[in-house]
């Protein structure tokens, strides 16, 4: 004589499964398939550091720009892509030891992409991803007047450089680092101000969705 249980194990078992079987475990998203990743918050621990400096004969001087948030979304897949990065900067005073006589501040500074870019997949694999792209990037600016008030400065592009979107995953939690260089000047002021030599580093949390 068997046992009863077994009698009863096929319905037990139909409980568990329901008519549509045994739902697929979900997890994070890997990274060697198509993918979307977007960034919308703060980056903490981000910066900028270039060199100011006014006409030619003045000694450049390091400044390092605090990045408090950061816009991002890029894609991977068949046409892998950066469709737009946006970073509010801080603010940029220029004493006047290197800007004679009275200095240089500038206010509203926004760096961001121009424009849509195709981008290369350098390294792809589950838990990491890699894009590269040559792209300008462009500055928005407005000087501080001397009765205070604010005088929006035109948009100004770097030449075109390597801008890289590194993303990690970390557990559960992704990770996007962005990172750019510009040698030489990156934006001019009329002749009066220069800030060249600049490096960008930023990092933040990221979203990662399947392409579709």
């Amino acid at each position: 004589m068997k046992p009863r249980m077994l009698g009863i194990a096929p319905l037990a078992l139909a409980s568990l499964v329901g008519c549509g079987g045994v739902a697929p475990a979900t997890g994070p998203v890997a990274l060697d398939g198509p993918v979307t990743v977007t960034v919308a918050g703060r980056a903490p621990d981000s910066s900028m550091e270039l060199d100011a400096s006014g006409g030619q004969a003045v000694q450049p001087q390091p400044i390092a720009l605090k990045i408090e948030e950061i816009a991002l979304s890029a894609r991977s897949g068949a046409h892998p892509r950066i469709e737009g990065l946006t970073l509010p900067l801080a603010d940029v005073d220029v004493p006047a030891s290197v800007l004679p006589p009275t200095g240089l501040a500038l206010r509203e500074l926004t760096l961001r992409l121009p424009q849509a870019v195709a981008a290369k997949v350098i390294h792809q694999q589950p838990d990491a991803l890699e894009l590269e792209a040559e792209t300008p990037l462009e500055l928005d600016w407005s000087l501080v007047l001397d009765d205070g008030s604010l005088y929006p400065l035109g948009p100004a592009r770097t030449e075109p450089l390597r801008l890289e979107v590194d993303v990690v995953r970390q557990g559960v939690q992704a990770v996007v680092t962005v990172t750019a260089r510009c040698e030489g000047t990156c934006w001019s002021l009329d002749g009066v101000a220069r800030l060249q030599n600049g490096s960008l580093f930023v990092e933040a949390p990221a979203e990662v969705e399947a392409a579709r």
